[in-house]
């Protein structure tokens, strides 16, 4: 294989909408540990091979629990893709998905989102309409109909779009040569501004920093924004004399540590 990639899909959809049932039983993967009943979430790996590429997916299956939706913000960052899940009998209330719509879009930004029905037959064909305006009104990316006998071929090929969505509407990484010259200065100023250590003097990590500075992840970004917004308002000599910064690995330590004990 010629690359290989790890994303991390974020299943999600309310009760009853059967996305264990397609995790376990249509794709035949198992949670790696039973975590729904202590933090609302189950985690499955699927390793999979197509287009001369090899994908590492790391599913995170939400479970629509009330009491842990405060912490599904967090579940989603860094997702790369969603499959949002409902049953054909709850087609009724099929706006209700829209809280899990903008709850992804708004912790995981922009990234694609599958709509898959579950327990669809085909006498009811008329309902595709119905979907399909849904799929656009709220830009997804499309839709399945699922059959409790789907195989698992049928399975993979939901999948096998999704990945290739993600590789469409994911923008291309950075580097320092795409850069215009007056980007090329606020980068400079931003590794300048971190790397030094603020309470020992210490030399931080300079390649984390970088990282941090090219990263397409929303919340990362919007950070950045404000840091270089703020550079923009400075000269020189107030720069040398402000003390902010990351702290290195071992201040931070000793920071948390000691924050602990009190």
């Amino acid at each position: 294989m010629s690359s290989c990639f790890i994303f991390k899909i974020l299943v999600v959809g309310p009760h009853n909408s059967k996305k264990t049932w397609f995790l376990n039983k249509s794709l035949n993967i198992r949670p790696i540990v039973d975590t729904h009943i202590s933090i609302g979430v189950d985690f499955a790996l699927l390793n999979m091979e197509f287009d001369e590429a090899e994908y590492h997916l790391q599913f995170w299956d939400f479970k629509d629990i009330p009491r842990f939706r405060f912490m599904y913000e967090s579940y989603c960052l860094g997702g790369r893709g969603c499959l949002l899940f409902t049953n054909f009998n709850q087609l009724g209330n099929i706006y209700d998905l829209t809280f899990w719509i903008d709850l992804v879009r708004l912790n995981a930004g922009n990234i694609p989102i599958m709509l898959c029905v579950t327990n669809y037959t085909e006498k009811f064909e008329w309902i595709s309409e119905f979907i399909q305006e849904f799929v656009e009104e709220q830009d997804l990316i499309g839709y399945h109909l699922l059959q409790n006998d789907t195989s698992q071929q049928d399975t993979h090929q939901v999948l096998m779009e999704l990945i290739r969505e993600i590789h469409r509407m994911v923008p291309p990484k950075r580097t320092r040569k795409d850069l215009s010259d007056e980007e090329k200065q606020y980068l400079e100023k931003f590794l300048a501004l971190f790397s030094t250590c603020p309470v020992c003097g210490g030399k931080n990590h300079l390649n984390y920093i970088r990282n941090f500075f090219f990263s397409t992840n929303p919340q990362r970004a919007e950070i950045r924004e404000t840091i270089v917004n703020l550079l923009e308002k400075m000269d020189n000599n107030r720069l040398k004399n402000l003390r902010i910064g990351i702290p290195c690995c071992s201040c931070f330590n000793k920071i948390f540590k000691k924050t602990d004990r009190t």
